[in-house]
């Protein structure tokens, strides 16, 4: 794997985390700001040169960059040089764009967003059932806020479980959730996500 991305809203764990990485790669740490799609340009000049020892491009806060930096910024996660590793930080998945997270290995740190009693009891059982439980749940859900709502608290729960024992089941899950809350809250058809994503999920668990 050449590229990293690091998720959690404690800086000095994220800190932490990337210096692990940068030292299990035995790769020289550079810093890098990508914030604008000019800054993806110069990055992508620096990363053609030929190096004869490893380099890791540290990006922080990827889910801050501008959507154009982000999208041009994927030809060099695509095409990765030798010797060149990327390792990315954000806060949440919400705002990395599917391309990015894809190809990268997510690392989750800790997260302060925990789960009501109530909550953590409605997302169990909508895990926990069959597919025709999950349909009958997702029937109830008419308005496209609910429908923003509960996959807003499904991600939490997918959060929660990677944290405490990692899964790339699980890793693959919060992907779904996450393409749906984005197509939902993009005005997309809320029955036809919500039961695509039920799907995924329902197959993924098998």
């Amino acid at each position: 794997m050449h590229a990293f991305l690091v998720i959690g809203n404690q800086i000095n764990k994220i800190n932490k985390k990337v210096s692990e990485i940068s030292s299990n790669l035995a790769a020289k740490p550079y810093n890098f700001k990508l914030e604008k799609i000019e800054d993806t340009r110069e990055l992508r000049k620096l990363v053609k040169l030929s190096l004869e020892t490893p380099r890791v491009y540290i990006i922080k806060d990827i889910d801050k960059a501008t959507n154009e930096a982000t999208n041009a910024f994927l030809k060099s996660l695509e095409e990765p040089h030798k010797n060149t590793y990327f390792i990315l930080t954000a806060q949440s998945l919400f705002n990395v764009i599917g391309t990015i997270s894809s190809r990268c290995q997510l690392i989750f740190t800790t997260i302060n967003n925990e789960l009501t009693p109530q909550e953590e009891t409605q997302i169990s059982n909508f895990l926990k059932g069959t597919i025709s439980d999950k349909f009958s749940q997702i029937d109830s859900i008419r308005k496209r806020e609910e429908a923003i709502a509960f996959t807003s608290l499904l991600i939490k729960a997918f959060y929660k479980l990677i944290i405490n024992s990692y899964s790339a089941v699980n890793t693959k899950n919060i992907k779904y959730v996450i393409k749906c809350y984005n197509a939902i809250s993009a005005n997309g058809n809320v029955n036809l996500h919500l039961s695509q994503m039920a799907i995924r999920i329902t197959n993924l668990s098998k």
